[in-house]
């Protein structure tokens, strides 16, 4: 199926600052869905798209011929580990309500495990596992209902029609147990897409030039661009609704123009050609800012066929892991020149606001061109490097430092305060401690 003009209309407009959008690009639109096909066994699963080296599974349910999937990323194609057959709820079609006898349809996650000995084996075999039905999206829709689970059968409910729950028999159960931990993605549609290659290729690049568009104009800070991508039904996870989601991103737009954005380990999860999720891991930093953690981004097909933000989950994580690398890059980089009595390119890794007692930044750079005229470095040795994120975005970064001229050796705690994002760090504050 060929996007209709207006889409492509729509889809320019939005991705008109991503550079890297070429004229054979398949363009974005909700209806470039593929149904399932007479050789799917040849073809890919086109309901999950990955982004870099991921190291993660998923489940997939199809309603419409009983069958789970479990499926691991893999770059550049999904494969699929298991086949197993099921049994869903007595009604078709999607969850709306409570008592429906509906196996919902959307993107979930396992919520926890249920042994056997707190369940009615006679109805749920030898465990169970919620999943968290209804979700943001459900709600926002007002969707009502609850404890939809994965489960195995007992002897009152083998081999017939749950009220919206997910069987499987207790050995088939029992072979995705050790798998399923908290978190685990789920993916519930009527009828999945299988693509060919060349398809899921495309159809993975514009998903990704889609979800680009939309981080590129927060980094732009272009905010008319930015609001478009939303649906005024948004709801986001900590209650904030589509006017004050947008009011404070524009407010931190005009605060913060220069700003850090980088995502990691991207997963695209797609129900069908109206409901999908993007999973990534995001690293938020301004001048005065740095956060880290899991967003999910739902998106909603509107009445136009265009995505639409309409709601968002955020996680946040420990920041330190995650910029460690490029700290310790940094402080080598400082180290390197340090050795080499470059004042010049040394005095380039310290901050215009830096601080040393009564020093500032030109005190300090007269001391140290000093300390290199009067002496010649040996050797400087570190280790133990720790990081310590601090308020206002600064980081803390200490390590026992070893220092050795042809008139001085000592040795001691260095402590540097850092400020600025991964690429671009500077020092503001430096502290020394005799060991």
């Amino acid at each position: 199926m060929m996007p209709k003009g207006s889409l492509v209309m729509s889809f320019l407009k939005k991705t008109t600052i991503l550079v890297f959008v070429a004229l054979n690009i398949l363009l974005f639109h909700s209806g470039g869905v593929h149904a399932s096909v007479p050789d799917e066994k040849s073809r890919i699963i086109g309901n999950i798209f990955s982004y870099g080296p991921v190291d993660r599974s998923v489940i997939l349910i199809e309603k419409k011929t009983d069958r789970l999937f479990l499926v691991k990323l893999g770059d550049p194609f999904p494969e699929v580990l298991a086949e197993y057959s099921v049994v869903t709820g007595q009604n078709n079609g999607d969850k709306l309500r409570e008592g429906d006898q509906k196996t919902p349809e959307g993107i979930y996650h396992i919520v926890k495990y249920i042994p056997p000995e707190k369940l009615d084996t006679r109805l749920f075999g030898n465990g169970a596992f919620p999943i968290n039905y209804p979700n943001i999206v459900d709600r926002i829709h007002g969707k009502t209902g609850h404890g939809i689970w994965i489960h195995g059968r007992g002897e009152l409910t083998n081999g017939r029609r749950t009220n919206g729950c997910i069987s499987l028999t207790n050995d088939n159960l029992a072979n995705l147990k050790g798998l399923l931990e908290p978190g685990f993605p789920v993916v519930i549609t009527e009828e999945m897409d299988f693509l060919s290659p060349a398809r899921y290729r495309e159809e993975r690049q514009t998903y990704l030039n889609y979800l680009m568009g939309l981080i590129n104009a927060w980094k732009e800070n272009n905010f008319s661009l930015y609001k478009s991508f939303f649906s005024r039904s948004f709801r986001s996870s900590w209650n904030e609704d589509y006017t004050s989601y947008l009011e404070r991103k524009k407010r931190l737009m005009l605060e913060n123009p220069e700003k850090f954005i980088s995502l990691k380990e991207i997963v695209l999860y797609k129900e069908n050609s109206k409901e999908l999720m993007y999973e990534y891991k995001q690293l938020y930093c301004t001048d005065n800012y740095i956060d880290f953690g899991l967003k999910k981004l739902y998106f909603e097909a509107n009445d136009n066929g265009e995505y639409m933000v309409i709601a968002e989950d955020y996680k946040p994580l420990p920041v330190e892991p995650e910029i460690k690398d490029s700290v310790v890059s940094f402080i080598k980089k400082w180290l390197d020149v340090w050795k080499k009595e470059d004042i010049k390119r040394y005095i380039s890794f310290y901050s215009d606001r830096f601080s040393h007692g009564k020093m500032d930044l030109e005190g300090w750079s007269r001391y140290k061109k000093g300390v290199f005229e009067r002496s010649n470095i040996k050797r400087i040795l570190i280790g133990d490097i720790r990081i310590k994120l601090l308020y206002g975005g600064r980081i803390q970064v200490r390590f026992i430092q070893d220092y050795e001229s042809d008139i001085l050796k000592d040795r001691g705690i260095k402590t540097l305060v850092l400020q600025g994002c991964p690429g671009n760090f500077r020092i503001v504050q430096e502290y020394w401690k005799p060991l």
